[in-house]
């Protein structure tokens, strides 16, 4: 069922004068487990807010980037993956397209390389001109991903504390930082010892305990994107935004440490590759309690609409739920 522009509802929605900004964390790599007090204490911390629900049952719908990327953003199973690229006009995501109709500033702060270029995402997500991107704040597309995830983070502080934030936004980070090679800006702490000094996977069988010291290196490149966290989530706060935002934190992935026979992603359907981390806070005054079900990505989207009053009406637009409502459509996850 790829996605026509002729779909979208014939009155266009408008988002109210107390609508709330948003907030989407896109995390490569990061699977369920690597949330946890040590490994991500800021993201840990965030978990004991009352807004806040962290699902326990959380997966992607996929165990690759480009598919569950896809889902994420186009709140659709990545069955249709094929189907929507084929098309002769890629029209970008339904839902950030009712978001931007209805008077939502789309910010999105990227590497351009890997999330613009890679699949032709930019296209896919943000349309054939990319206009679905109210502004796009790209990052040196030189920059390894820790060093990436630094100068985006920079950015996004600088227009917290900053910017006029009158409008309705919804501003959109990825952090790449935990992606395979398991990087950490220079002199970041590194808190998992000992780590291999160099992610080799060829040499890892001869290296004595290989696997827990490249399982180390990874958590500390998860460290380190969570320091990342902290200090938007903090500027947030300071700035008196935090309390009335809505914010969806999930992975696209998870990785794997031969728990089951393999490495990384893209290669099984075990639960270290495909259930990750999903957060999901609300703003103050919503009192709608999230559902307990299972979620998936598809499911961040149509939550954020929902928080935006932007929901009812656009449900046949794709296969994701608001997460706000009694029951997803489905009590299960596909991926």
């Amino acid at each position: 069922r790829p996605f026509e522009a002729s779909t979208l509802p014939k009155s266009a929605l408008k988002a109210g004068p107390r609508a709330p900004h948003l907030f989407l964390v896109v995390l490569e790599s990061f699977r369920s487990d690597a949330l946890s007090a040590q490994s991500t204490p800021e993201l840990w911390s965030l978990t004991r807010d009352s807004q806040v629900k962290a699902y326990e049952r959380a997966y992607s719908n996929s165990n690759a980037t480009h598919n569950a990327w896809f889902s994420i953003f186009h709140a659709q199973y990545p069955l249709y993956w094929n189907a929507y690229r084929a098309q002769s006009t890629l029209n970008g995501s339904p839902l950030l397209r009712i978001f931007k109709q209805s008077g939502y500033k789309i910010q999105v702060y990227c590497q351009p390389d890997i999330n613009l270029s890679y699949f032709d995402f930019g296209r896919i997500i943000y349309g054939e001109g990319l206009e679905l991107a109210s502004s796009l704040i790209r990052s040196n597309h030189l920059m390894l991903s820790p060093d990436s995830d630094r100068e985006l983070t920079d950015r996004l502080v600088s227009d917290i504390k900053n910017d006029d934030w009158s409008q309705p936004r919804l501003s959109i980070i990825y952090l790449d930082g935990a992606h395979f090679r398991y990087l950490w800006p220079e002199g970041a702490p590194t808190p998992f010892t000992p780590y291999l000094n160099e992610p080799n996977l060829t040499t890892l069988p001869y290296v004595k305990n290989g696997v827990q010291k490249l399982k180390n290196r990874y958590l500390n490149s998860v460290y380190s994107v969570d320091q990342r966290m902290g200090e938007i989530i903090k500027t947030l706060k300071n700035k008196g935004i935090y309390e009335h935002s809505g914010l969806v934190i999930l992975g696209d992935h998870g990785e794997e440490f031969m728990e089951h026979g393999a490495f990384l992603h893209s290669r099984t359907l075990f639960e270290e590759q495909t259930r990750i981390p999903f957060l999901l806070k609300r703003p103050s005054g919503e009192k709608r309690a999230p559902t307990n079900a299972i979620v998936s990505q598809i499911h961040a989207l149509p939550t954020l609409l929902d928080l935006a009053g932007l929901y009812d009406g656009t449900e046949s637009l794709f296969e994701g739920r608001s997460l706000l409502r009694t029951r997803p459509r489905h009590d299960f996850a596909l991926t």
